[in-house]
C-alpha cells in the first residue's frame, strides 16, 4: 500500500470476539470509512453477485485521489 492509503481492518473470531486495527484514534476518519464500507456492501447487495468475497476498491475525494 501507498503513503496515502489508509487500512481499517475488522476482524470477528469464531467466538465472537471483534478486533480493529487502523487509525482508530481518528474517530472521524474511521467512522467515515465505515459509512462508505456499508454504501458499498448496499450497493454489492444490490447486485445480487453470487460469488464469496468481492474486493472493490474507491476514491475519495480530497484523500490523495481524483474524482
Amino acid at each position: 500500500m501507498g503513503n496515502n492509503t489508509t487500512k481499517l481492518t475488522i476482524i470477528m473470531s469464531p467466538n465472537g470476539t471483534v478486533s480493529v486495527t487502523g487509525p482508530i484514534d481518528n474517530g472521524i476518519l474511521c467512522f467515515g470509512l465505515l459509512e462508505v464500507a456499508k454504501d458499498v456492501i448496499k450497493e454489492h447487495i444490490g447486485k445480487k453477485v453470487e460469488s464469496g468475497i468481492v474486493p472493490v476498491q474507491i476514491v475519495l475525494p480530497g484523500n490523495g485521489g481524483r474524482r
